[in-house]
């Protein structure tokens, strides 16, 4: 038995997509006119920022929705021994209870 009626969980959902949503459109206007969030070059700020983003693209979103996000996010990947957050993570290998 789920914990969850259904219709909240799907609200839930939508209400989550939605802020995620409206998030990566203030993180798309604050790029418009820079190439890295704090500075002309990246922070620690960006390698923070962009483990939400690659969260983001992980759950369905596509940041060619927000341009600025995207040309950012390959600036960020570009970096000199830049890893995925996720590449970090022993995911591959770890078991599922």
């Amino acid at each position: 038995m789920s914990c969850f009626r259904r219709s909240s969980t799907a609200t839930a959902f939508n209400s989550g997509s939605e802020r995620a949503e409206a998030a990566l459109s203030v993180l798309d206007s604050h790029l418009a006119h820079r190439d890295y969030l704090c500075a002309a070059e990246p922070t620690i700020a960006d390698l923070i920022c962009y483990a939400d983003v690659a969260f983001a693209e992980v759950c369905g979103f596509d940041l060619k929705r927000w341009s600025n996000v995207a040309l950012w996010a390959e600036r960020v990947t570009a970096l000199p021994d830049f890893q995925a957050p996720f590449a970090l993570l022993a995911m591959e290998d770890a078991e599922l209870a």
